[in-house]
């Protein structure tokens, strides 16, 4: 497993190549029409009933955006690959709730899943 590291990703990545291939940033809300990023300004206070992911580095290759081989904008060694890591949170009255605890997260467990 890869370890998330923000001073090394920093180096890596500028703004703008993260911005090509990951324009939904780290976060979007969750609704009516699942990403709802474009209905619901960034800036909402986070009270009970708000849901929300979290997406980690690896939201760098989310299939949603996945990076065709023939995409100049994205750094060649990105071409053509793509994964998804999202957890999905809500707020409640005591803090959050995880809805996708219960979720696999190995790829041993993926790809068992993958076989059904």
């Amino acid at each position: 497993m890869v370890k998330f590291d923000a001073v090394v990703f920093k180096e890596l990545f500028t703004l703008q190549e993260t911005d090509k291939i990951c324009p939904h940033h780290v976060s979007h809300y969750l609704g009516m029409d699942v990403h709802d990023t474009a209905s619901v300004p960034r800036n909402i206070s986070l009270v009970p009933g708000v849901t929300f992911t979290v997406e980690p580095g690896g939201s760098l290759f989310a299939f949603r955006f996945y990076v065709r081989k023939d995409n100049e904008l994205a750094r060649e060694d990105f071409r053509g690959i793509g994964m998804r890591i999202e957890d999905d949170i809500l707020m409640t009255d005591d803090g959050v709730e995880v809805l996708t605890r219960h979720c696999a997260r190995e790829s041993a467990d993926i790809e068992r899943l993958m076989k059904f």
